[in-house]
């Protein structure tokens, strides 16, 4: 296998990241170089990271830029051309390098990604809903040309395509940001490819707030953060309204009836933002 280096951007979160960097650590075979990029965190999570020093290098910033800053960064900093990356509440499996490097080669793709799998999908309802109704996913085992995107939440990347589109987008700050990279990679003839084999366990363990804050953020940066207006949270608000009654049919159907509430929690949500940032003219995350 080519020498490869793996990062991993981390804002505020001592609850998941030493369970990650022990993750990484434990891969088989481990990458040449690991870069974690401190992006401003205020809790533990420096401290936590410091334990580790001697097998990791730091990238400590002095306030929060932002997950596509934190990603040109370490990307950047990267010595080799091969670059993974897992999101700060990912788990790899010890085998996920080699996987997912395995099947970059065997499809000569560009941009590989793999499966993510749910730790505490079953204990915590919240979970379950985001699972089903929010979490992009493949039914295919593989797929060796992947036309939508890949979730920058585990992937490995060819660094001379990076280059080539000019790296990822800084204006997104906590999401949108590898959707709006695989469709530059795709304008620019990039393969994208995805394989199962390759899978690491989310920690992410959702309150109804945090939940809410999340269908917020990935809705925003899905619509192009767009100006907002009177006449646009109407439309929107239709919209929302309109898929709150789908998704509620779709749970009915498969008999999901724990989760039916949350449908319309999301709902509220949506429409309460929606005029909170058409009432000050500014988008709000």
């Amino acid at each position: 296998m080519e020498n490869i280096s793996l990062y991993v951007c981390a804002y505020n979160v001592e609850k998941t990241i030493e369970e990650v960097i022990l993750g990484i650590l434990n891969l088989q075979p481990k990458p040449e170089e690991i870069i974690v990029i401190n992006d401003g965190s205020t809790d533990s999570t420096p401290k936590i990271l410091n334990k580790y020093k001697d097998n990791i290098k730091i990238f400590d910033l002095p306030k929060n830029m932002g997950i596509g800053y934190g990603r040109n960064l370490a990307i950047k900093e990267s010595k080799n051309n091969l670059v993974a990356t897992v999101d700060s509440d990912v788990v790899p499996d010890k085998n996920w390098l080699l996987n997912i490097y395995n099947s970059m080669i065997k499809n000569k793709s560009h941009l590989c990604g793999g499966l993510l799998l749910e730790k505490y999908l079953k204990s915590n309802r919240y979970n379950y809903w985001r699972a089903i109704h929010i979490m992009h996913r493949f039914d295919e085992k593989e797929v060796s040309d992947v036309r939508s995107f890949i979730t920058g939440s585990n992937m490995l990347l060819n660094k001379s395509a990076w280059i080539k589109v000019g790296g990822y987008d800084e204006q997104f700050k906590s999401n949108g940001e590898d959707v709006h990279f695989c469709i530059k990679l795709r304008h620019e003839g990039f393969k994208i490819s995805y394989d199962s084999d390759a899978f690491c366990h989310h920690l992410q363990n959702d309150n109804l707030q945090s939940l809410l804050n999340r269908c917020w953020r990935y809705y925003i940066s899905g619509t192009g953060l767009k100006k907002p207006t009177f006449k646009r949270m109407i439309l929107r608000s239709i919209k929302h309204f309109k898929y709150c009654l789908i998704n509620c049919s779709k749970d009915l159907i498969n008999l999901r009836f724990s989760i039916l509430d949350i449908h319309f929690r999301v709902l509220f949500n949506y429409i309460k933002m929606e005029y909170k940032s058409c009432k000050n003219n500014e988008i709000k995350f």
